[in-house]
């Protein structure tokens, strides 16, 4: 993540959900007008449009646990490095990514995968809570992002403006990563089993 990004992603930080657009735009006009900051949702979109508008396929993600009791989930971004010709894992609300023990970027795939077969991960250093809260790698990947990398949600095409508070959202436009066996009646989106899909390179 650059210096610029960085710089203007302090602007938004907080966990406060912005009473406007969800877009950029927008959002960064609500914080420079009211001085509070935005949720993850709402900082993961606006990121996402950042990469966007710079010509780097980007997508914002919605992590969720596997407890239909458990409300808190997480949103963070995959941006899509043609370097590494795979999708990086990017946290713009703890300003977090996660590498290999050979200091090679991860996928959100590849974080969760590791996790599971308790394989050495590595948080960077700059990992913090809205630059507020240091992360430790046991809170944050050993249990807060452990818990909430079970299935995944996101929308179909990456585009300014994506959803709104004050306009329908349809369904349709969202889908969903759920592990084998795992069945929510609820949903009335897209879903899938199959990760390679899921995660496919950008076309």
């Amino acid at each position: 993540m650059s210096r610029r990004i960085r710089s203007v992603l302090a602007l938004f930080a907080g966990g406060n959900r912005a009473f406007a657009e969800m877009d950029a735009i927008d959002l960064y006009n609500y914080c420079k007008t009211t001085g509070k900051g935005i949720n993850c949702r709402q900082l993961a979109i606006s990121l996402c449009e950042m990469y966007l508008s710079i010509g780097i396929p980007a997508r914002y993600v919605t992590c969720m646990p596997a407890d239909p009791l458990d409300y808190e989930c997480h949103v963070i971004n995959t941006v899509w490095s043609s370097q590494l010709q795979k999708w990086l894992y990017i946290d713009p609300t703890m300003d977090a990514w996660v590498t290999d023990e050979d200091g090679t970027m991860l996928s959100i795939a590849e974080v969760r995968e590791r996790l599971i077969k308790d394989q050495p991960l590595v948080l960077c250093e700059t990992a913090n809570w809205n630059h507020e809260s240091q992360q430790t790698k046991e809170y944050y990947l050993g249990y807060y992002m452990a818990k909430n990398l079970y299935y995944f949600v996101c929308k179909k095409y990456s585009r300014f403006n994506p959803e709104s508070d004050y306009r329908p959202n349809p369904a349709e436009e969202d889908i969903r990563l759920i592990p084998v066996g795992f069945v929510n009646d609820n949903w009335k989106c897209d879903t899938t089993n199959d990760p390679d899909f899921f995660w496919a390179k950008p076309e």
